[in-house]
């Protein structure tokens, strides 16, 4: 899958900028590892700087605070997470298979950003902002993936989006989610394979339900 970086997008940078951005992203890096695995309340900047190999002033003087250092990195997370997903959906991959993997995709983001936003978002009303941008340039990528499955067949034309969406996300968060928790592997794996029949092609035996919308 293509990966969009800060790094790549400024190719156009000198030695200086490039070395100057590549610790920054260090930092970053080192910062959302440390706040996904302890809250971002449990992390000090001196842990962020042990774990990044730079002083504490160096991040100082790249990002002024620990909150603007937070807000930044959310920013990024959030806007690579985007980068991503658009060129997920604009690859050559086959619908059906780019459905699966969005669905996986999904679960692991919807974890990842529980515990990594749900720690501080209400605190800080620049997050929130932040937040709030993102969702709005997020959601029109999946209403579009939503419209190309319907017109390719793999979703009823009837449903609408708005439906779908809440559906899909329903599936990844709940059913998939859960099914992580399965010591089982062999059990897990067969489990798997059946939830993706159900998300296909519902539960629905051979007699007719008779339902209509």
């Amino acid at each position: 899958m293509l990966r969009v970086t800060l790094l790549e997008r400024g190719c156009g940078m000198n030695g200086f900028e490039r070395r100057k951005e590549r610790k920054r992203q260090s930092i970053r890096e080192a910062a959302l590892g440390l706040y996904v695995q302890h809250g971002v309340r449990n992390v000090g900047i001196a842990a962020i700087a042990e774990a990044a190999g730079v002083s504490q002033v160096t991040i100082y003087n790249y990002f002024g605070s620990k909150d603007e250092l937070t807000r930044d990195v959310v920013a990024h997370y959030l806007d690579q997470y985007l980068a991503d997903f658009s060129a997920f959906c604009h690859g050559e991959l086959p619908y059906a298979e780019k459905l699966e993997q969005m669905l996986l995709r999904s679960r692991a983001f919807d974890s990842l950003h529980v515990q990594f936003m749900d720690t501080f978002l209400s605190e800080d009303p620049a997050v929130a902002e932040i937040v709030r941008s993102y969702e709005a340039k997020l959601v029109p990528l999946f209403a579009a993936f939503i419209t190309e499955g319907k017109q390719l067949g793999y979703f009823n034309r009837a449903l609408s989006t708005e439906t779908l969406l809440f559906y899909i996300h329903l599936f990844s968060s709940q059913a998939l989610s859960k099914l992580g928790a399965e010591p089982d592997e062999d059990r897990k794996r067969q489990m798997y394979k059946e939830l993706f029949v159900i998300f296909f092609n519902g539960v629905a035996g051979e007699r007719p339900m008779n339902l209509s919308l």
